[in-house]
């Protein structure tokens, strides 16, 4: 049997090799084996015979197996910012093999600005942003409080709450240690009584026929931080759990609106998956604050803490983008 092998471009991270059945995904992929579809974890390309062939790791037999095999199409979860050199190495070894998570669409939401804007067009309503450092001053005036965000950041590094009288910069650090970037300001939401800040991550992901999947939301919530992060002390439960049945209804409008938005941009047939960002206002209303084109790990938290009711859907959504994309081939 022909099989189809999709790529998935990692950072080499470990340093010893774990097991795969530390992996709840391992089975699945092993089953994905059996029906023809090879998964090659690495993060080197060779240029070989005309074709892209990639040296890695697949798992075989419950092992992490050396393989070094040629490739009908790349699922890029690398580190693009922070190993930037790499990551430009691998892309023009790969030449004419399709991305899934498209570079293009990956800069597209790493620039919020450009990202809020473009979906502005496409009437996505989002809370106002300002990149004129001149007038945040004025907006924070106008507004009472805004989170303060490094343009292209990820992860939640350099987000923080201000006010008009807070010390505000015109750069601040991002996801790249040592590298200034431009500061946007977004206008603050305030949470729901008796929180600091309630946000949701909703995953997006693509089915094989081409429509998108919405998967179980992770609500995170604080009653002493505003910035919302798991990393922070933020307690992350099932949203349908805790919200209002019109709240999760209208998240998953928004961000199915947001999917056609991107994905019918340059490359976006190749998009696989989108994290949203969703905050919550006093009144339970969802306002969309950016959109995540690498998302990780939300969903895993909701399987390590209900693995009864959430870890067959975080298997299935881990290995979702390698459906999609051996379904192209």
């Amino acid at each position: 049997m022909n099989k189809i092998v999709v790529g998935i471009l990692v950072p080499p991270i470990y340093s010893h090799k774990p097991r795969p059945s530390e992996f709840p995904i391992a089975s699945a992929l092993q089953q994905l084996d059996s029906k023809g579809v090879l998964t090659v974890f690495g993060f080197e390309l060779i240029s070989k015979n005309n074709s892209v062939w990639i040296n890695g790791q697949c798992i075989k037999n419950n092992q992490f197996k050396p393989i070094e095999h040629e490739l009908d199409i790349i699922h890029d979860r690398f580190p693009s910012q922070i190993r930037n050199a790499h990551f430009q190495q691998l892309q023009s070894i790969a030449q004419h093999i399709p991305f899934g998570n498209p570079y293009s669409i990956t800069l597209l939401c790493r620039d919020k600005l450009a990202c809020q804007r473009l979906l502005e067009r496409h009437h996505c309503i989002m809370p106002e942003v300002v990149a004129d450092f001149s007038l945040f001053r004025s907006a924070l005036c106008d507004w009472g409080q805004g989170f303060l965000k490094p343009r292209y950041g990820a992860l939640g590094t350099g987000v923080s709450l201000v006010n008009e009288s807070s010390l505000l910069t015109p750069t601040i650090e991002g996801v790249v240690p040592g590298k200034q970037e431009p500061t946007l300001l977004q206008r603050g939401i305030d949470a729901p009584t008796g929180w600091a800040g309630m946000s949701v991550r909703q995953l997006m992901q693509r089915s094989e026929d081409g429509s998108w999947i919405c998967r179980t939301a992770v609500l995170r919530r604080s009653k002493e931080n505003s910035v919302v992060n798991v990393a922070r002390g933020a307690e992350a439960v099932p949203a349908k759990d805790f919200l209002p049945t019109y709240t999760m209804t209208e998240m998953t409008q928004k961000g199915l609106r947001v999917c056609d938005v991107l994905s019918a941009q340059p490359e976006g047939q190749y998009a696989v998956e989108f994290g949203l960002d969703f905050v919550i206002d006093s009144n339970y209303q969802p306002w969309l604050i950016e959109v995540n084109s690498r998302p990780r790990g939300r969903l895993e938290t909701l399987a390590l803490r209900y693995p009864d009711r959430f870890q067959d859907e975080h298997i299935a959504a881990c290995t979702q983008p390698i459906r999609y994309l051996a379904s192209l081939c």
